[in-house]
């Protein structure tokens, strides 16, 4: 197992907009959702980097469209672990 560190992160992209075509105006309040994310990731392993991509995308039916494309950076050292320090 390797320690990881967690360097930094940025927001790919960020949408929010309005849906018009939303037809239930009455049930606004009261819808329900388990969010589901698209996870992709990469890994330089000469570099002991590796980044984590996380997007998140609404329904076609909510009442608005959210989209959030957001990546984390983070760097690993394989041989700490041999030290028993993670």
């Amino acid at each position: 197992m390797a320690v990881i560190k967690f360097d930094d992160y940025e927001v790919n992209s960020l949408k929010y907009e309005r849906n018009s075509n939303y037809d239930d105006k009455s049930n606004i309040s009261s819808f329900k959702y388990k969010p589901e994310f698209e996870v992709t990731s990469g890994v330089n392993e000469e570099e002991h980097k590796a980044t984590v991509r996380l997007v998140f995308k609404t329904p076609a039916d909510f009442p608005f469209h959210v989209e959030a494309d957001i990546s984390g950076h983070f760097t690993y050292n394989p041989d700490e672990d041999e030290a028993q320090i993670g």
